[in-house]
């Protein structure tokens, strides 16, 4: 997501770039406005959580980390991109406007081929990796923030990529994230896209080949500031559904797909959380044991962790143990079995506190953090993903941050 300390404002900035400011605050070009009660209450709750959080590690940081990216990395999306068999990177770069490749040596180590950066749109703030051409290897989409399109990049099969001539696909204002999930039932990857500005979610349909086009039912109404977007089965029909958390408004449109990659809202749609929290990320997983898809969302106001469990049908309550505490202004927020007891935990990237809050899952989607949490990232932590970069069968983390102090990935292993 985009932060900026006046961020409750609505719009962008003079020219929608984000800041250049190294000062240790909030970055970035996304914007609410806020009361000075909330300021307080934010910068408070800051530094309690930072204080009561002792930094140790369940995790150990690979020799080669932090791995080099260009300049304001502000996602990171882990897929086999060169066909190996290990989990590579790809990162979204804000600031430079491009897309950085790392390519895993197959130990949790990564190096850049000749090829990259690859350049995307203005003021990229998403990445998703799919098989979008239909010919088995990973390829990549990129929401651009400033310039309301996403980029499609292509792969040679290797690696390295291309833009195809239908590229960009124009979407709607200040597109913040973008998923890949095939929406219409014909076994293709098709896209979501969380519009910041103009509240809504467009929808891009893959004719099979990685061209796309918008059905005449996108874009799809969200609530106040859609900031993150998942696509998951929520009500057990078997289709992906979206899940999409809304920044200004406090909520989570949960959109039920009616089979065609057409949506309506659930009928408890949207979710309150019940506070003033700025969700920045949601992540679906089932958290609850129950085999149906529950949600977390990172609150970048409060400081915390939203838990909804799911019912079954896509109508979701809170647990008396919600919201779990982090690090100071969560952004990111990913799930994954981490301490191996086939549950799932997360993981979320403390964008003002410089850490990864881990949160282990007791088995019924209560959580709580361990004596090592919150694990050191660098700068401005602004993304988080999980995958087994070093091939010993544990999810490990790679952290995007997005500080000019930094400009690199954390790469954090699993012991």
């Amino acid at each position: 997501m985009r932060v900026t300390t006046d961020a409750r404002h609505r719009r962008r900035g003079h020219d929608g770039r984000v800041s250049t400011s190294t000062a240790k605050a909030p970055s970035g070009t996304f914007r609410r406005r806020a009361s000075p009660a909330a300021a307080a209450a934010l910068v408070l709750c800051g530094a309690l959580a930072t204080a009561a959080l002792a930094a140790s590690t369940n995790f150990v940081e690979a020799a080669s980390s932090p791995e080099p990216a260009g300049s304001g990395p502000w996602s990171v999306a882990a897929a086999d991109l060169d066909g190996d068999g290990d989990q590579d990177l790809a990162v979204a770069n804000t600031h430079s406007d491009d897309v950085t490749i790392l390519r895993n040596t197959g130990k949790g180590n990564f190096n850049q081929p000749l090829t990259s950066p690859k350049p995307a749109g203005n003021g990229p703030s998403s990445v998703a990796a799919a098989d979008l051409d239909g010919d088995a290897d990973q390829d990549l989409a990129v929401a651009n923030y400033n310039s309301d399109d996403v980029t499609i990049l292509r792969n040679t099969g290797r690696g390295n990529f291309n833009e195809p001539l239908t590229s960009p696909k124009p979407v709607g204002d200040a597109p913040n994230a973008v998923v890949a999930a095939d929406l219409d039932g014909d076994a293709d990857q098709d896209l979501a896209v969380a519009n910041y500005e103009s509240d809504h979610v467009t929808i891009l349909r893959n004719n099979g080949r990685g061209n796309f086009s918008e059905p005449v039912t996108s874009p799809e109404p969200a609530g106040d500031g859609p900031a993150s977007v998942a696509a998951v089965d929520l009500d057990g029909d078997a289709d992906r559904d979206l899940a999409v958390a809304n920044f200004i408004s406090d909520d989570v449109t949960i959109l039920l797909n009616k089979g065609n990659g057409n949506f309506n809202p659930a009928l408890t749609s949207p979710e309150p959380l019940g506070c003033t929290c700025a969700p920045t990320s949601v992540v679906a997983a089932d958290l609850d044991g129950d085999a149906d898809q529950d949600l977390a969302l990172a609150n970048y106001i409060s400081n915390d962790v939203t838990i909804l469990r799911n019912n079954g049908s896509g109508n979701f309550n809170q647990p008396v143990t919600s919201p779990e505490a982090t690090g100071s202004v969560p952004v990111s927020v990913a799930a994954a079995d981490f301490d191996g007891d086939a549950d799932q935990d997360l993981a979320v990237a403390n964008h003002y506190s410089d850490d990864v809050t881990i949160l282990r899952n007791t088995g019924s989607g209560n959580f709580n953090q361990p004596v090592t949490s919150p694990e050191t990232a660098g700068d401005f932590p602004q993304s988080v993903a999980a995958a087994d970069f070093d091939g010993d069968g544990d999810p490990d983390l790679a952290v995007a941050n997005s500080g000019f102090i930094s400009d690199d990935v954390t790469i954090l292993r699993n012991r």
